[in-house]
């Protein structure tokens, strides 16, 4: 009986091996890693939208909470800032560089607590008066030196937040990967890649980061057929195929056009 049930499973695990490795030819080849791949990193991602007419004072508010790097705890590090231009339904998106949850939770409970941060807490409560809706998304992404990097040398952000059909959140991350490979390719930058941890309802998110609306904008310096040909050594079937295989893999996803406001 033992025998027969460890045949069993060898042979289940023989077929579930052989599914596995079907499913993994189907995906198309992985691009070598990159600095803007998502790693280990932790971030918090905060969403805010200003309460009605409160825009400017709101901003105003974020400047003095952060005015003071030893007025609160030394985990809660100061966000990107990025200011919504045109797009998604946000006013601002703050980036919190994040040592890891435990450090981040405690924190905030320090902060809540010590009397060392009591400035802190009050500059807190009067960024949320100013506030109508905000949503926090803990998400994974590349090592915090990089980002700061690309955010200290731009000042315009192109952000894309995806929502993946069931069961295709790692083919959309490689997706992103695939289309930063063509992205350097024809000689644009590549954007920062995030994956979701927890919170809010997104799987992933990408950031670009240029040095202008003008500079975001302009064509890329190759034709159709030279930009065609890069697509197709990234992995797309053509070049066509880079958006037409994104719908493939998603509900739905938000574009947002805004300016760096403040940077870590």
């Amino acid at each position: 009986m033992i025998r027969t049930a460890a045949v069993g499973l060898a042979a289940f695990l023989l077929v579930s091996a052989s599914v596995s490795g079907l499913a993994a030819e189907s995906l198309p080849n992985k691009p070598e890693a990159f600095p803007e791949d998502p790693g280990e990193a932790a971030y918090r991602v905060r969403t805010v939208r200003a309460a009605a007419g409160q825009l400017g004072p709101l901003i105003e508010a974020y400047a003095a909470l952060f005015a003071d790097d030893a007025a609160r705890p030394e985990d809660l590090m100061r966000p990107w800032i990025i200011r919504h231009s045109q797009g998604d339904h946000w006013d601002l998106m703050l980036i919190y560089p994040v040592e890891s949850w435990a450090s981040y939770m405690q924190a905030e409970r320090t902060a809540g607590q010590d009397p060392r941060f009591t400035g802190y807490r009050v500059a807190r409560e009067a960024v949320a008066e100013k506030i109508a809706f905000s949503e926090d998304l803990f998400m994974r992404g590349p090592a915090h030196d990089r980002v700061a990097g690309v955010f200290s040398e731009n000042g315009f952000a192109h952000i894309e937040v995806f929502h993946a059909l069931p069961g295709r959140k790692r083919e959309l991350i490689e997706q992103r990967r695939m289309e930063n490979a063509y992205m350097r390719g024809i000689g644009k930058a590549a954007n920062l890649i995030f994956v979701s941890d927890y919170g809010g309802d997104a799987d992933a998110m990408t950031i670009g980061l240029y040095g202008s609306l003008q500079h975001f904008a302009a064509p890329p310096q190759l034709n159709v057929d030279q930009r065609g040909r890069v697509a197709r050594e990234a992995g797309f079937a053509s070049l066509d195929d880079i958006g037409l295989y994104l719908r493939k893999l998603i509900a739905r996803h938000q574009d947002t056009l805004g300016h760096v406001i403040a940077v870590h």
